[in-house]
């Protein structure tokens, strides 16, 4: 007869679960600071000591940052070493870029660091396809976070009430490096705005060019335990 699992081995195999779980949860918290002000009011202190251009390119991180988290939670799932190493970098660089951390990011490092053993699994090789799935993935979130900014808060940002099509011409235009050609209530808001778009277009462009770039060496077929 098989013995009996404990309530505690059960969770110590399922940590790497919970724990990529978590990192889902963190990651689109991080996204959503930007946007709704009771997720971000630590960041409105500090940014209101801050350049427009400062802020506009540190909430363009967080989104940045907030993306890869979620991308990295799947890998910690399956126990991958590089996964985890990448998260904690991706977390401690977080609040350089983005000014602010959260309580939910610290917990996060904490758990990556005491369970790191838990992390042993070696990544797969990259595919030709990668980097263009990337591109892909990175583009959409990156308009989708544009789109949202400006609509959820347009009120706050901008003269007057454009339409849809206005909006959507002014993120691809601001993505490109070009002025968003839409009328905002000061030059703050305006350089703040333009900042925040123009630095997702930039991220967008950096994450396919280093995966394409990025050598993966090959390894040896993967275990079951691995896998």
């Amino acid at each position: 007869m098989a013995p009996r699992m404990t309530d505690n081995s059960i969770i110590a195999r399922n940590i790497p679960k919970l724990i990529g779980r978590f990192a889902l949860v963190v990651g689109v918290l991080m996204i959503a600071a930007v946007f709704f002000p009771p997720l971000r009011q630590e960041a409105d202190y500090f940014f209101s000591f801050i350049p427009p251009a400062i802020r506009g390119t540190a909430a363009a991180s967080s989104v940045f940052f907030g993306l890869i988290i979620i991308t990295l939670a799947r890998g910690l799932t399956r126990r991958k070493k590089r996964a985890r190493n990448l998260a904690i970098l991706i977390l401690l660089l977080n609040p350089i870029a983005s000014v602010t951390i959260s309580f939910a990011e610290i917990l996060l490092i904490i758990l990556l660091i005491i369970y790191r053993k838990e992390f042993y699994a070696k990544s797969d090789p990259s595919t030709k396809w990668r980097p263009i799935i990337a591109f892909a993935q990175v583009i959409v979130i990156s308009i989708f976070s544009s789109l949202i900014l400006l609509y959820l808060r347009k009120d706050n940002l901008l003269l007057y009430d454009p339409s849809i099509n206005k909006i959507i011409t002014g993120v691809f235009r601001g993505f490109i490096g070009l002025d968003t050609n839409l009328e905002f209530k000061s030059a703050h808001l305006e350089e703040f705005t333009n900042f925040f778009i123009g630095s997702l277009g930039f991220f967008s462009i950096v994450i396919p060019f280093i995966l394409f770039f990025r050598r993966v060496k090959p390894f040896e077929t993967m275990t079951e335990e691995d896998r």
